[in-house]
């Protein structure tokens, strides 16, 4: 189960990612446990997203409407290195194991 939702979480986030135009993340900054990506989609209606770590939750909060992505989350970061946006997230998994995923997705859109 929590190796499927650490998939569904990095699922979303890539979606969002591969769309972002800003971020609230600084280029070379150590990994923080949230992030907002932000854009306007064809028709010019802008969009925020905001992922963070609530707790032992990952939360996604898409225009003011939230989520749980992933349950029982031990660390969750987000960096930023040019224009390649980094999540890396760990849960627990069974019988006291741990599985990590570190997705790396490129920001077409990013504003420099």
């Amino acid at each position: 189960e929590a190796t499927r939702e650490l998939r569904h979480a990095a699922s979303w986030f890539a979606g969002d990612a591969m769309n972002a135009k800003t971020t609230g993340l600084i280029d070379g900054a150590p990994p923080a446990t949230s992030v907002t990506l932000a854009w306007n989609d064809g028709q010019g209606t802008p969009h925020t997203a905001i992922y963070n770590l609530s707790g032992s939750a990952l939360m996604r909060n898409f225009d003011g409407s939230e989520i749980t992505l992933a349950r029982r989350v031990t660390s969750a970061g987000f960096s930023l290195s040019g224009k390649v946006l980094t999540l890396d997230m760990e849960v627990e998994a069974e019988l006291g194991t741990r599985d990590r995923t570190t997705l790396q997705t490129y920001l077409r859109m990013l504003s420099q």
